[in-house]
């Protein structure tokens, strides 16, 4: 039997614990909300791509383990969205900050960039077709934070 590559589902116990995750700098994607995020700046502030399916996350993570680069650097800006830190000198009040959109996306279901291709060998080696890959897939994974 081939082993199979230890994958991990990062948890987070609020919006905060998140922030802090991004901001030292591990990019994440979930599959489930086709979201990735990474820590944009030394600020805190943060960016988030969305509709970002599995097979363009793998194909991210394929450029980016080659080149040793991060998702966004082939993505460019058109579909970012960036949270600023509320204390940073350019926050408009009138956006959500990067801790209010983690309050409101910590519970999703987030892997680390670095192991998409895992999961995604795993998602596509399932004998059954799943509704869900995620939510059978979390069972598992060991998890963090």
């Amino acid at each position: 039997m081939a082993e199979t590559a230890k994958l991990e589902r990062v948890f987070f116990k609020s919006g905060k614990d998140m922030l802090d995750y991004l901001c030292s700098g591990i990019d994440l994607y979930s599959p489930t909300e086709q979201i990735y995020v990474f820590n944009y700046n030394e600020d805190g502030n943060i960016c988030a791509y969305k509709n970002i399916d599995l097979d363009k996350a793998v194909e991210l993570e394929t450029k980016a383990s080659k080149d040793e680069e991060y998702w966004g650097a082939y993505l460019g800006w058109q579909g970012s969205h960036i949270y600023d830190n509320s204390s940073y000198e350019n926050y408009d009040d009138g956006r959500a900050s990067n801790i209010e959109w983690c309050n409101e996306m910590y519970g999703s279901f987030w892997l680390k960039t670095t192991d998409v291709l895992a999961y995604a060998d795993f998602v596509n080696t399932e004998p059954i077709k799943l509704e869900n890959p995620a939510a059978c897939a979390s069972a598992h994974f060991s998890s963090s934070i």
